[in-house]
């Protein structure tokens, strides 16, 4: 079973990954436990449950196609193609600040341990790395940056609105 990480622990994954986006006949699938492509999904709504599913949004669909429809997923994942590929910080800041989406979020694809901290600070809480990198020595990268000077989803004040002494308190 593939292992992700969840909330700073390595977990067996309770999904599986449909891949093919062009699968339309969802016939046979479990709902419950299939990450299911976008495309998928808005194709086969009215034959599933109402919630408890889990999407993935690939890097040219916007956090703002399922907006209304957030209530339906318990997982978003975004897929990274490429680790230089930016779009899904920004979904995922987008899910968790403007939509205020509170179920799990999920980096898939092209996730490097380099980008698990900067992943974190925008909202993700659920990472599926790479298959090349390993997911004991990850765990160390989540603290890369013990005070980032940006505002974002965590922390959400930015350094130098911490005070003077906010260096010295840690």
């Amino acid at each position: 079973m593939a292992k992700v990480i969840e909330q700073g622990a390595i977990v067996d994954d309770s999904y599986t990954l449909l891949e093919d986006k062009e699968q339309l006949d969802i016939s046979g699938i479990d709902a419950a436990t299939t990450l299911l492509p976008l495309a998928v999904y808005q194709a086969n709504k009215d034959k599933l449950p109402a919630e408890g599913l889990a999407i993935w949004l690939d890097s040219d669909e916007p956090a703002e196609l399922i907006k209304d429809e957030l209530a339906v997923f318990s997982l978003v994942a975004v897929n990274f193609p490429a680790f230089t590929d930016g779009r899904g910080y920004s979904y995922a800041y987008t899910l968790r600040d403007t939509y205020h989406y509170h179920g799990k979020l999920r980096a898939i694809g092209d996730v490097l341990i380099d980008q698990l901290s900067a992943l974190k600070r925008v909202g993700f809480d659920s990472f599926a790395l790479r298959g090349d990198q390993d997911l004991e020595e990850a765990l160390s990268h989540f603290a890369d940056f013990s005070h980032p000077y940006q505002a974002s989803i965590s922390p959400e004040k930015p350094l130098f609105r911490h005070g003077h002494l906010a260096l010295f308190d840690q």
